[in-house]
């Protein structure tokens, strides 16, 4: 069980650390200094996976 455990943990990563890049080029840069005009871009952008 510990090891499917750590499985899903480093797949769980895996998947933010690409959701971060992703969301990272659609905002031309990084997430660092989005606001809010960006992070609504970024909301219009991934509408379509909810």
């Amino acid at each position: 069980m510990m090891r499917a455990e750590a499985g899903a943990a480093a797949n769980t990563i895996a998947a933010y650390s690409t959701d971060l890049r992703l969301a990272s080029e659609v905002l031309g840069g990084g997430l660092g200094g989005a606001g809010r005009l960006d992070l609504e871009k970024l909301a219009g952008e991934w509408q379509a996976l909810a």
